[in-house]
């Protein structure tokens, strides 16, 4: 499955919160509407992002990749959050320092095979620059959809 069609199963939304917690917060109750997640995600992924951080310093901006483990995924898809202002998370390579993240990538995979692919798949778009930039600043999921399979991922 390729990140555009994880993006079509998923949402695009523009968030206004101060940190991961409140981020988290907002994004559950719409996730628990749709039946995308169990009603223990956000306990979960609150608790997992305490323990195993995932802010990632790119090249041209702080992103993060917050999940949970496959038990509290009810479908796939992928939540894209741009952040404005963007919020600190704990960096994922030194659990010590914070980052400023602008995009946040919320990874819902039910199988857990498909994981590491989709995780590849989304370090080629971390690395592009003009396609972050082209995400951050999307008015709808569908832009971003185009870009991405412009992009072949």
């Amino acid at each position: 499955m390729n990140v555009s069609d994880l993006l079509e199963n998923g949402e695009y939304m523009k968030c206004k919160v101060s940190n991961s917690s409140e981020l988290f917060n907002h994004i559950n109750n719409d996730l628990r509407h749709f039946n995308y997640v169990s009603e223990r995600f956000l306990s979960e992924i609150i608790k997992r992002e305490d323990q195993y951080p995932t802010g990632i310093e790119t090249s041209s901006m702080g992103i993060a990749l917050p999940h949970v483990d496959a038990e509290y995924v009810n479908k796939n898809a992928l939540i894209i959050c741009s952040l404005d202002p963007s919020i600190p998370f704990f960096r994922m390579d030194d659990i010590n320092k914070e980052i400023e993240v602008k995009i946040a990538f919320i990874l819902l995979i039910k199988d857990p095979h498909m994981h590491v692919d989709t995780i590849s798949k989304l370090t080629q778009i971390w690395q592009k620059k003009e396609l972050l930039d082209q995400i951050y600043n999307a008015s709808s999921k569908t832009e971003i959809i185009m870009a991405l399979k412009k992009e072949g991922v």
